[in-house]
Protein backbone atom coordinates (compact mmCIF):
# COMPACT_ATOMS: atom_id res chain seq x y z
CA UNK A 1 0.00 0.00 0.00
CA UNK A 2 2.88 2.33 0.84
CA UNK A 3 4.35 2.11 -2.67
CA UNK A 4 0.96 2.99 -4.16
CA UNK A 5 0.80 6.18 -2.06
CA UNK A 6 4.32 7.12 -3.11
CA UNK A 7 3.50 6.51 -6.78
CA UNK A 8 0.41 8.70 -6.55
CA UNK A 9 2.44 11.47 -4.92
CA UNK A 10 5.11 11.34 -7.64
CA UNK A 11 2.48 11.42 -10.38
CA UNK A 12 0.83 14.44 -8.74
CA UNK A 13 4.11 16.36 -8.71
CA UNK A 14 4.86 15.46 -12.34
CA UNK A 15 1.35 16.48 -13.41
CA UNK A 16 1.72 19.83 -11.65
CA UNK A 17 5.04 20.50 -13.41
CA UNK A 18 3.53 19.67 -16.82
CA UNK A 19 0.49 21.89 -16.25
CA UNK A 20 2.67 24.76 -14.99
CA UNK A 21 4.83 24.43 -18.09
CA UNK A 22 1.81 24.60 -20.37
CA UNK A 23 0.54 27.83 -18.83
CA UNK A 24 3.85 29.54 -18.21
CA UNK A 25 4.38 32.67 -20.31
CA UNK A 26 7.74 33.16 -22.02
CA UNK A 27 9.66 36.07 -20.55
CA UNK A 28 12.71 37.97 -21.63
CA UNK A 29 15.36 37.27 -19.04
CA UNK A 30 17.70 39.87 -17.66
CA UNK A 31 20.47 38.06 -19.52
CA UNK A 32 18.58 38.55 -22.81
CA UNK A 33 18.16 42.23 -22.07
CA UNK A 34 21.84 42.60 -21.28
CA UNK A 35 22.65 40.70 -24.47
CA UNK A 36 20.46 43.07 -26.51
CA UNK A 37 22.26 46.05 -24.99
CA UNK A 38 25.63 44.41 -25.58
CA UNK A 39 24.85 43.64 -29.23
CA UNK A 40 23.74 47.22 -29.88
CA UNK A 41 26.79 48.60 -28.13
CA UNK A 42 29.04 46.25 -30.12
CA UNK A 43 27.45 47.37 -33.39
CA UNK A 44 28.15 50.99 -32.45
CA UNK A 45 31.75 50.26 -31.46
CA UNK A 46 32.47 48.63 -34.83
CA UNK A 47 31.42 51.75 -36.74
CA UNK A 48 34.18 54.00 -38.08
CA UNK A 49 34.76 57.09 -35.92
CA UNK A 50 33.55 59.26 -38.81
CA UNK A 51 30.49 57.14 -39.57
CA UNK A 52 28.13 60.14 -39.57
CA UNK A 53 30.18 61.90 -42.24
CA UNK A 54 30.24 58.73 -44.31
CA UNK A 55 26.46 58.36 -43.98
CA UNK A 56 25.94 61.84 -45.41
CA UNK A 57 28.41 61.13 -48.21
CA UNK A 58 26.56 57.99 -49.33
CA UNK A 59 23.03 59.19 -48.60
CA UNK A 60 22.01 59.59 -52.28
CA UNK A 61 22.89 55.93 -52.91
CA UNK A 62 21.13 54.48 -49.86
CA UNK A 63 18.33 56.84 -48.88
CA UNK A 64 16.21 57.08 -52.01
CA UNK A 65 13.86 60.04 -51.93
CA UNK A 66 15.43 61.66 -48.86
CA UNK A 67 16.58 65.26 -49.06
CA UNK A 68 20.29 65.72 -48.32
CA UNK A 69 19.77 68.86 -46.25
CA UNK A 70 17.20 67.08 -44.11
CA UNK A 71 19.61 64.19 -43.65
CA UNK A 72 22.24 66.63 -42.40
CA UNK A 73 19.85 67.84 -39.70
CA UNK A 74 18.65 64.40 -38.62
CA UNK A 75 21.91 62.43 -38.42
CA UNK A 76 23.26 64.33 -35.36
CA UNK A 77 19.92 63.81 -33.59
CA UNK A 78 20.06 60.08 -34.30
CA UNK A 79 23.65 59.95 -33.10
CA UNK A 80 22.68 61.54 -29.78
CA UNK A 81 19.62 59.43 -28.99
CA UNK A 82 20.95 56.11 -30.30
CA UNK A 83 23.80 56.54 -27.82
CA UNK A 84 21.37 57.43 -25.01
CA UNK A 85 19.15 54.41 -25.64
CA UNK A 86 21.94 51.97 -26.60
CA UNK A 87 20.85 51.40 -30.19
CA UNK A 88 22.71 50.93 -33.44
CA UNK A 89 22.45 54.39 -35.08
CA UNK A 90 22.45 52.86 -38.55
CA UNK A 91 19.40 50.77 -37.62
CA UNK A 92 17.62 53.92 -36.43
CA UNK A 93 18.46 55.66 -39.71
CA UNK A 94 17.17 52.64 -41.64
CA UNK A 95 13.89 52.78 -39.69
CA UNK A 96 13.52 56.48 -40.46
CA UNK A 97 14.12 55.84 -44.16
CA UNK A 98 11.48 53.11 -44.27
CA UNK A 99 9.01 55.09 -42.19
CA UNK A 100 9.21 58.61 -43.59
CA UNK A 101 12.17 59.03 -45.95
CA UNK A 102 13.41 61.67 -43.52
CA UNK A 103 10.36 63.88 -43.94
CA UNK A 104 9.53 65.37 -40.51
CA UNK A 105 6.06 66.44 -41.66
CA UNK A 106 5.03 62.97 -42.82
CA UNK A 107 1.60 61.73 -41.69
CA UNK A 108 0.39 58.23 -42.57
CA UNK A 109 -3.15 57.17 -43.42
CA UNK A 110 -3.28 55.58 -39.96
CA UNK A 111 -2.32 58.85 -38.28
CA UNK A 112 1.33 58.08 -37.49
CA UNK A 113 3.39 61.26 -37.40
CA UNK A 114 6.89 62.47 -38.13
CA UNK A 115 10.27 60.98 -38.87
CA UNK A 116 9.71 57.72 -37.00
CA UNK A 117 5.94 57.62 -37.62
CA UNK A 118 4.70 57.43 -34.05
CA UNK A 119 1.08 57.18 -33.02
CA UNK A 120 -0.10 59.85 -30.61
CA UNK A 121 -1.13 57.57 -27.70
CA UNK A 122 2.13 55.61 -27.86
CA UNK A 123 4.19 58.79 -28.02
CA UNK A 124 2.28 60.33 -25.12
CA UNK A 125 2.96 57.30 -22.91
CA UNK A 126 6.65 57.35 -23.83
CA UNK A 127 6.88 61.08 -23.12
CA UNK A 128 5.30 60.60 -19.69
CA UNK A 129 7.77 57.82 -18.87
CA UNK A 130 10.65 60.11 -19.86
CA UNK A 131 9.30 63.09 -17.94
CA UNK A 132 8.59 65.11 -21.10
CA UNK A 133 5.63 67.47 -20.97
CA UNK A 134 3.01 66.39 -23.50
CA UNK A 135 0.87 69.15 -24.99
CA UNK A 136 -0.48 67.31 -28.02
CA UNK A 137 0.34 65.20 -31.06
CA UNK A 138 1.74 68.22 -32.91
CA UNK A 139 4.89 67.78 -30.83
CA UNK A 140 5.72 64.80 -33.04
CA UNK A 141 6.51 67.12 -35.94
CA UNK A 142 9.60 68.22 -34.00
CA UNK A 143 12.48 66.04 -35.30
CA UNK A 144 14.36 66.03 -31.99
CA UNK A 145 11.41 64.90 -29.91
CA UNK A 146 10.22 62.43 -32.53
CA UNK A 147 13.59 60.69 -32.74
CA UNK A 148 13.98 60.68 -28.96
CA UNK A 149 10.60 58.98 -28.48
CA UNK A 150 11.16 56.65 -31.45
CA UNK A 151 14.50 55.50 -30.03
CA UNK A 152 12.93 55.06 -26.59
CA UNK A 153 10.21 52.91 -28.17
CA UNK A 154 12.70 50.78 -30.08
CA UNK A 155 14.71 50.26 -26.90
CA UNK A 156 11.57 49.23 -25.03
CA UNK A 157 10.67 46.73 -27.76
CA UNK A 158 14.21 45.34 -27.92
CA UNK A 159 14.13 44.76 -24.17
CA UNK A 160 10.65 43.24 -24.32
CA UNK A 161 11.33 40.78 -27.13
CA UNK A 162 15.11 40.34 -26.91
CA UNK A 163 15.31 40.06 -30.69
CA UNK A 164 15.76 42.74 -33.33
CA UNK A 165 13.45 41.18 -35.92
CA UNK A 166 10.65 40.76 -33.39
CA UNK A 167 11.21 44.29 -32.08
CA UNK A 168 10.98 45.74 -35.59
CA UNK A 169 7.85 43.71 -36.34
CA UNK A 170 6.32 45.06 -33.12
CA UNK A 171 7.34 48.59 -34.05
CA UNK A 172 5.31 48.26 -37.24
CA UNK A 173 2.43 45.96 -36.28
CA UNK A 174 2.19 46.49 -32.53
CA UNK A 175 3.71 44.50 -29.67
CA UNK A 176 0.44 42.77 -28.76
CA UNK A 177 0.11 41.16 -32.19
CA UNK A 178 3.72 39.98 -32.22
CA UNK A 179 3.50 38.64 -28.68
CA UNK A 180 0.25 36.81 -29.43
CA UNK A 181 1.73 35.16 -32.52
CA UNK A 182 4.85 34.13 -30.64
CA UNK A 183 2.81 32.74 -27.76
CA UNK A 184 0.83 30.67 -30.26
CA UNK A 185 4.05 29.49 -31.94
CA UNK A 186 3.05 31.25 -35.16
CA UNK A 187 5.47 33.07 -37.43
CA UNK A 188 5.77 36.77 -36.74
CA UNK A 189 5.38 39.12 -39.75
CA UNK A 190 8.83 39.94 -41.12
CA UNK A 191 8.03 42.05 -44.20
CA UNK A 192 8.73 45.31 -42.35
CA UNK A 193 11.87 43.92 -40.71
CA UNK A 194 13.13 42.81 -44.13
CA UNK A 195 12.67 46.33 -45.52
CA UNK A 196 14.66 47.80 -42.65
CA UNK A 197 17.38 45.16 -43.07
CA UNK A 198 17.64 45.96 -46.79
CA UNK A 199 18.44 49.58 -45.99
CA UNK A 200 20.63 48.69 -43.02
CA UNK A 201 22.69 46.17 -44.96
CA UNK A 202 23.30 48.61 -47.81
CA UNK A 203 24.17 51.37 -45.33
CA UNK A 204 26.61 49.22 -43.39
CA UNK A 205 28.31 48.19 -46.60
CA UNK A 206 28.75 51.80 -47.71
CA UNK A 207 29.84 53.14 -44.32
CA UNK A 208 32.35 50.35 -43.71
CA UNK A 209 33.86 50.49 -47.20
Amino acid sequence: MRWIVRAVAVLSVVSWIVVAGLFARPVVSSESKLSAHANSAAATRTLPFDWSRRVLAVSPDVFAGARHEQMGAVVPIVERYSRRFHLDPLMVLAVIQVESRFEPGAVSAQGAIGLMQLQGPTARDLAMDLGVEWTGDDLLFDPDLNVMLGCAYLRRLMDRFGDQDAALAAYCSGPSLVEARRDANNRIPLAYSDRVWDVLTALRGKVSA
